[in-house]
C-alpha cells in the first residue's frame, strides 16, 4: 500500500500483493480447524450408516411417523446415529429446546414409560449383554400419533405440571399448565366410538382426521412450539396449548373434522412479500430502464 501511495506500483499489483497476504492468512487460520487429518475415505465415512440387522428389523415396521430410543451407543441424548434412519426422541442437538431437555432430565432419564409412550416410542434399541451387540425390543405401549384423553387436570404452575406427569397415566389424561385454562375448554364427554389419527406428516404441515359424537380434547405427539405453528380445525385458525409439560393438545367439538397444524412464521411469510415485491420493482425498474436507453438512442 506504501509503493502504491507512492506511485512506486501500478493498482493491479498492489491488489495482487493484498490478496495473496488475505489468502496466506486464511489458508493459516483454516488449517487450525480443519486440516488433511479431519478427512477420511468415503468407504469409511459411509460405514457408519451401514444398516445393522437391527436397524434393519425396525425398518421392517410398516407403521409411519413412529420414533425409536436408542441407547445401544452409549448415550442416547447425544448420540445421533439412530436419527440417520429413525425419527427418535434421543439425539444429539446444540439447541436443544428446554421444554424438553426438562423432559429428558425429568422423566425420560428416571424411566418414565408413561412419558415414553407419549412421545410415541415404539421401538428401543440396546445393546445385548451376552452378544454385545444391539437389539431391537418393540414397545406395544406406544400410544400412537395422536389420540383422546378423558379428561385434564390443571396444574398450578409448570413445577406443579412436572410433578403431575411424573405419576399420571398420559393415555387416559392430560395435565395442563393454569395460563392455559381458557384455550382447554370444558372437560371432554366420554365417546368410546370416538376416534382421531394422522394423515399427513409433512415439514410445515401435519394434518388430522377426527370423528366423535360428542367434544373431545386430543393430545398429539409433537412438540409445542407456539412461533410459528397455527392450528386449524376445517381451515378455521384455533388455539391450542400445551400438555404433559412438552406436547401439544387442542378441544375438539363432536362430529367429523380435519385438523392442521401449519408452521407459518410470520418472519417469513413477511420476507416472503418483500422479497416478491421487490422482485417486481427490480422488474419495473429494468423495463424502464431500458425503455428509456432505447428512447435516448432513438433521438440521438
Amino acid at each position: 500500500m506504501v509503493l502504491y501511495t507512492k506511485g512506486k506500483i501500478k493498482v493491479y499489483y498492489a491488489l495482487g500483493g493484498i490478496a495473496i497476504l488475505i489468502l496466506i492468512d486464511l489458508l493459516g487460520v483454516d488449517r487450525r480447524y480443519l486440516d488433511y487429518k479431519n478427512f477420511v475415505e468415503p468407504v469409511d465415512n459411509e460405514s457408519a450408516f451401514v444398516p445393522t440387522q437391527t436397524d434393519l428389523k425396525i425398518k421392517a415396521d410398516t407403521t409411519k411417523y413412529f420414533r425409536i430410543y436408542d441407547e445401544s451407543g452409549g448415550n442416547p441424548w447425544n448420540d445421533s446415529r439412530a436419527s440417520y434412519f429413525f425419527n427418535s426422541i434421543g439425539g444429539y442437538s446444540p439447541a436443544k429446546l428446554a421444554l424438553y431437555q426438562d423432559i429428558i432430565e425429568r422423566q425420560l432419564s428416571r424411566g418414565n414409560q408413561n412419558v415414553f409412550n407419549m412421545l410415541n416410542t415404539r421401538w428401543i434399541s440396546v445393546n445385548n449383554p451376552s452378544t454385545r451387540q444391539p437389539e431391537a425390543e418393540f414397545n406395544p405401549g406406544a400410544y400412537g400419533n395422536c389420540w383422546f384423553v378423558k379428561g385434564f387436570k390443571i396444574a398450578r404452575n409448570a413445577d406443579d405440571e412436572m410433578n403431575i406427569l411424573s405419576s399420571l397415566n398420559t393415555h387416559d389424561s392430560a395435565v395442563i399448565d393454569a395460563r392455559f385454562e381458557k384455550a382447554a375448554g370444558i372437560q371432554p364427554a366420554p365417546d368410546s366410538t370416538g376416534s382421531i389419527k394422522l394423515i399427513e406428516n409433512l415439514n410445515d404441515k401435519i394434518s388430522y382426521q377426527s370423528t366423535a359424537a360428542t367434544n373431545q380434547f386430543a393430545v398429539f405427539s409433537e412438540v409445542y412450539y407456539p412461533h410459528g405453528w397455527n392450528a386449524y380445525i376445517d381451515g378455521n385458525q384455533q388455539p391450542y396449548v400445551r400438555v404433559n409439560y412438552v406436547l401439544r393438545g387442542i378441544p375438539v367439538p363432536a362430529g367429523k373434522h380435519t385438523i392442521e397444524f401449519r408452521f407459518e412464521p410470520r418472519s417469513v411469510l413477511l420476507g416472503d412479500k418483500i422479497t416478491m415485491w421487490m422482485s417486481v420493482l427490480f422488474y419495473i425498474l429494468l423495463i424502464a430502464g431500458i425503455v428509456y436507453e432505447i428512447r435516448v438512442y432513438n433521438k440521438s
